[in-house]
């Protein structure tokens, strides 16, 4: 029950933290044509657009996610976001720390799920594999013992 109720935990605190803006933070004091008004709509418009390119790569890292290739799937998310401070760095926009370490919890997370999962469809497999081979080869016998049990009959 504990692998359905902490992805969930993290779900929730990931979509808190994106909707209090804690999640992709920039510079407060950029003004565009003098205006600061138009300088802090700006870098929240470009926050967001940021913060839609980074979840929307970590979305796709646990969908795509495989238990042996998390670091890879880590790796990725570190270069979507030295991707985005250097595109952001003109506006100080960068991804907050907390929110990274939520999205690789995230991703250990989902890795752990993944591989108890591939245990127990193969401890399930083994259990099942001679069991079911033996079940197939009888199945494959049977035909071959009836038809040579009603050629004895006929002829005797």
């Amino acid at each position: 029950m504990a692998y359905k109720e902490r992805p969930a935990e993290v779900k929730a605190r990931i979509k808190e933290m994106s909707r209090d803006g804690k999640a992709v933070l920039g510079s407060t004091n950029w003004q565009v044509n003098g205006s600061v008004a138009e300088g802090r709509r700006m870098v929240r418009d470009f926050s967001k657009l940021m913060l839609r390119a980074y979840n929307a790569e970590a979305d796709n890292c646990v969908r795509t996610l495989r238990p042996y290739k998390l670091q890879s799937a880590v790796d990725r998310l570190g270069k979507a976001v030295e991707v985005i401070v250097k595109l952001g760095k003109t506006m100080s926009i960068h991804v907050s720390g907390d929110y990274h370490r939520l999205r690789v919890h995230e991703l250990g997370l989902t890795a752990d799920y993944l591989a108890k999962q591939e245990d127990r469809s193969h401890s399930h497999g083994r259990e099942e594999g001679p069991r079911t081979r033996s079940v197939s080869e009888a199945g494959r016998k049977l035909p071959d013992a009836l038809t040579a049990g009603t050629r004895g009959k006929r002829e005797g």
